[in-house]
């Protein structure tokens, strides 16, 4: 009774031509608790999927009007009904037909006779996953807009904010787009850990929440960095706000203004007519010419301002990577991802770090953003995956993990570009993995399905680097032709005191191992989230805990992994 009681308002959709074997289903799934509709033929399963909106549809695969595969097709053509499980019910139990049928969209496939217990309990399985993905994707959905640590909106909800804003029909020119970044933050990870850091960027954003009115146009868009929507304000009174905040948070804000740190900020006025990314250029530009006239201050941007002409012509990185690209100044670090069940090495991820002409090693994220601005992303590319082909860290066998950035996977001659390199070094193209993170994949999703397709032949391996980070749907990772799935960091931040994300994390490995794809997860920092990692059955992780960045191979250490940490 309990079991039928939990089945109520679920409704199956019934697609079976022969009359008995029809009644006996609708019969056989009311006792259960189902609400059933029925259907004899292929026309009355897309009129009543379409109407019904049923919960799994169990589908005779030889019908009168359409064969099995045809109507998979049409039913899944639907947008609706691209998530429902439809499971084949058929005499026919030959294996090209099995796969025929799982391979265009069916969950299941059983065979008559079969056992009625069997045939419920998988029913009942692939609803309740169905169920678990939806509201898997709901909260991936809303932690999607959210940064984890302040939980202020994220980048990309600043960005669909921001976009909204500039699609007006009319616009005033009285609302700004101020930048803020903390000056020298990176001086408190480095000498009083991340744990304080992570303290003080909560605290700057509570005092931001309450120096502001709406709190829902503050936005942490990168480490230190915060965006702040300004409304109905010249660039007068946007730059004496500005200069108000300043004075604020160095004289009293709570927790902030004992660490002795400071704020800059540059402020950009929405003009009629301008552009997203010009107006995120001009506010960029104001906050770098207020550190470059000494830091914790507020500027405007102006467009006669020599200031700011200089910081926008300013093209220091895009020497320094052009020049380091000709001359070899950037080093290759590998960092091992380790099998958490044996602790065997799975793979070496390879990292970039360039030497400046003091010897001090630069790490990416200070260049990589001019980088990006330059679009020098795809030489960078291109010299690391030279880099590890000609020189791979170990002749033993191991796997070497490389990331792709967005500008390289936009660019039609990367597969070609890869193929040949692979050909031209010693390595075995099965030694290669290739890290595109969910973001990028999905911006360029036809582009980066026809770079994985083409190089899996060959023998790569695909990651799906910081699953979550971008997250659009779960959809994605069961459309998407990757081997495994790394997961973002931020999802273990907060396992060991916080369910939901224990829970979202155990989900998403669930799912990810039943499209038959592994996982990795990032930020393993400690024993305890080793553990916790261990009992959800996560497959690899990577982390300090389990090895730092090295200049050389781990393999080739003749140590421990821990004893090569620094």
């Amino acid at each position: 009774m309990s079991k039928a009681k939990d089945n109520a308002g679920l409704r199956v959709l019934v697609v079976e031509d022969e009359g008995l074997m029809r009644r006996f289903l609708h019969k056989l799934l009311e006792e259960a608790g189902y609400s059933v509709i029925e259907a004899k033929t292929a026309v009355e399963a897309l009129e009543q999927s379409r109407s019904a909106a049923p919960d799994l549809i169990l589908m005779d695969y030889v019908l009168p009007d359409m064969n099995g595969l045809q109507l998979l097709e049409a039913i899944r053509s639907q947008t609706p009904l691209t998530q429902v499980p439809i499971i084949c019910l058929t005499g026919r139990n030959d294996i090209p037909t099995k796969m025929e049928a799982l391979e265009n969209g069916a969950v299941d496939y059983v065979t008559k006779p079969f056992d009625r217990r069997e045939l419920l309990a998988r029913i009942s399985r692939h609803i309740q996953l169905k169920d678990q993905i939806k509201e898997t994707e709901t909260r991936l959905a809303q932690a999607a807009q959210q940064d984890p640590l302040t939980g202020l909106g994220n980048r990309k909800r600043f960005s669909q904010r921001l976009s909204t804003i500039l699609g007006a029909p009319q616009r005033t020119g009285r609302d700004a787009l101020m930048f803020i970044d903390v000056d020298e933050f990176r001086l408190v990870n480095d000498t009083k850990g991340h744990a304080a850091g992570d303290q003080t960027l909560k605290s700057l954003a509570d005092n931001l929440r309450r120096a502001f009115a709406d709190p829902d146009a503050i936005y942490r868009v990168g480490g230190d960095e915060f965006c702040i929507i300004l409304h109905d304000l010249d660039s007068k009174k946007a730059l004496e706000l500005g200069q108000r905040l300043m004075l604020e948070i160095r004289a009293g804000a709570t927790g902030f203004a004992e660490t002795g740190l400071t704020l800059s900020a540059g402020i950009a006025t929405i003009e009629p007519g301008i552009g997203m990314e010009e107006l995120v250029s001009r506010a960029d530009s104001a906050l770098y010419a207020a550190k470059a006239a000494g830091k914790n201050q507020c500027m405007v941007y102006q467009s006669d301002s020599e200031d700011i002409v200089t910081i926008r012509s300013e093209s220091e990185w895009y020497s320094r990577i052009k020049e380091g690209i000709r001359s070899q100044r950037f080093q290759m670090y590998y960092q091992p991802v380790l099998e958490l069940r044996t602790g065997k090495l799975y793979c070496q991820e390879a990292l970039i770090r360039y030497v400046g002409d003091n010897g001090r090693r630069h790490l990416p994220g200070e260049f990589l953003p001019a980088a990006e601005r330059f679009s020098l992303m795809p030489e960078i590319d291109q010299y690391v995956i030279r880099r590890v082909l000609a020189e791979p860290p170990s002749q033993s066998g191991e796997k070497i993990a490389i990331n792709l950035s967005g500008q390289s996977i936009g660019r039609s001659d990367l597969c070609e570009f890869i193929k040949t390199v692979l050909q031209e070094s010693k390595v075995e193209p099965r030694r290669i993995i290739f890290e595109i993170t969910e973001t990028v994949f999905i911006k360029n999703l036809e582009r980066a399905h026809l770079l994985v397709t083409e190089l899996q032949k060959v023998g790569c391996t695909f990651f799906l680097d910081d699953f979550g980070a971008g997250f659009s749907s779960l959809s994605y990772m069961r459309n998407l032709p990757v081997d495994v799935v790394k997961i973002d960091g931020a999802f273990l931040k907060d396992i060991e005191s916080n369910p939901v994300d224990f829970a979202l994390l155990q989900s998403i490995n669930e799912i990810a191992h039943l499209l038959g794809k592994r996982t990795v997860a990032e930020h393993v920092n400690s024993e305890s989230i080793h553990q916790l990692l261990e009992e959800i059955g996560i497959d690899y992780g990577q982390g300090y805990y389990l090895g730092r960045p090295e200049p050389h191979s781990i393999a080739e250490c003749g140590l421990r992994i821990a004893d090569c940490e620094t």
